[in-house]
């Protein structure tokens, strides 16, 4: 809220605007594209952020960018779209596409707001769309932030633009289409050459030029060419530019005939995937399709027991009470903890914790079932004292507990009795 009033108040006069509100569904202040910004309008808006909430539901981000694609701005008038959101969509590559499709009549720049936005999600709409992108954390101020992009999103910038090498050999540009460049900002650009072999040329220049009319921005003179190794840190960040370039470019989802020069010269149709794969195996950098492994290689191999490894339990800050009322609750390595017994760490045992009529608890929840081979009042690493049937938080009559079930056995000494008193 905070940040469309921000946005509402420095907006320049006699522009147009528009606020859509999308969860679930969508739904805009005015029902045509834009209106104009005057002191009528500014007052509907404001009514409509002072009473706004999170109450629409899940993100659901496609239908309100359809909306806008088929609300095409005025001739000559560009769009600029901010985008707010605090979570992730499940469409992401349908809806980065439809971005893409609307980059020559719009610019998105994106909001990653609170602790869990989908970072790659925020950066691809911007990315896709020629706009910038940022994040905003919780308790910080928005207005820098704000003032930020309004900042740029007002400036005018230098698109189209590419960069020239004329080294005498045949390079390839890294990223090929470079993002827009704003007032101040700084654009890296790589150039891979296939031939190592190539003696250098010390009348090599770089030019910037703009498509399609191949107007000369700037030109410098390259004197000196740096000595670059495969696993070196330039050779990486090359790499790291051209796997985003491969996840972002609008090409067919089926293959890409695209030849990358870090790859065999003898694979030429390659899938975009497999594209990225080998470029993060080959460079040790992570994508959406590959992750770390960590080994351990033991010197010693007579002592190869098992190693028993305290890992703390995270609570929220709303079960945070629940720290200083159980005190032992991080420690769950027992006198009667064995390496080979199931592994059950759960706060279900204890009862203030455990309710069947609690809001939150679910018997069918896959993160808790009295089937489960790691629950059992018999297991090693269930604590009975924990889990009373005398507690008041526990039901004969909770949908989740059966006397005949083989998980629980009325003749355990450390299980409930139905002709016990209690």
């Amino acid at each position: 809220r905070q940040a469309i009033f921000v946005f509402l108040k420095s907006l320049p006069i006699n522009c147009y605007f528009n606020i859509i509100r999308f969860g679930s569904d969508y739904e805009s202040l005015f029902e045509k594209r834009t209106a104009i910004y005057n002191e009528e309008n500014v007052r509907k808006a404001e009514e409509l952020i002072e009473c706004m909430q999170a109450d629409m539901g899940g993100t659901e981000l496609l239908r309100p960018l359809q909306w806008l694609e088929q609300q095409t701005p005025d001739q000559g008038r560009g769009r600029q779209i901010f985008l707010l959101t605090d979570g992730e969509i499940s469409n992401v590559s349908e809806v980065l596409e439809l971005c893409r499709s609307m980059a020559s009549t719009s610019r998105i720049f994106s909001f990653g707001l609170g602790q869990s936005p989908s970072r790659s999600f925020v950066k691809g709409l911007a990315r896709s769309t020629n706009g910038q992108f940022t994040f905003i954390p919780p308790n910080t101020s928005v207005d820098d932030r704000v003032c930020q992009q309004l900042h740029r999103a007002l400036q005018p910038c230098i698109t189209n633009t590419h960069i020239k090498w004329n080294l005498g050999v045949e390079v390839q540009n890294v990223p090929k289409q470079l993002p827009p460049i704003y007032f101040n900002d700084r654009i890296i650009a790589y150039a891979l050459i296939s031939d190592k072999t190539i003696p250098f040329n010390h009348d090599s220049s770089v030019e910037i030029e703009i498509h399609p009319d191949n107007h000369r921005l700037a030109t410098a003179k390259v004197n000196r060419v740096p000595i670059v190794c495969d696993n070196g840190t330039i050779a990486r960040l090359a790499a790291k530019a051209l796997i985003l370039e491969l996840l972002h470019e609008k090409v067919p989802s089926e293959e890409s005939t695209r030849q990358i020069l870090f790859q065999s010269e003898k694979e030429e149709t390659i899938t975009k995937k497999e594209q990225v794969i080998a470029l993060s195996l080959k460079y040790n950098i992570l994508s959406p399709y590959t992750a770390f492994v960590g080994i351990e290689k033991r010197i010693n191999q007579d002592n190869s027991d098992m190693i028993l490894r305290e890992v703390p339990i995270e609570i929220s800050a709303d079960n945070q009470y629940l720290q200083s009322t159980y005190p032992s609750i991080h420690n769950g390595m027992s006198p009667i903890y064995s390496p080979t017994a199931p592994s059950y760490f759960s706060l279900c045992c204890y009862s203030p914790g455990y309710c069947p009529a609690s809001p939150s608890y679910c018997p069918v929840s896959p993160c808790y079932s009295p089937a489960s081979p790691c629950y059992s009042p018999t297991s090693p690493c269930y604590f009975s004292p924990c889990h009373s049937p005398t507690s008041p938080s526990y039901s004969l009559a909770s949908p989740s507990y059966c006397p005949t079930s083989p998980r629980y056995s009325p003749t355990s000494p450390s299980s409930y009795s139905p002709t016990s008193p209690a």
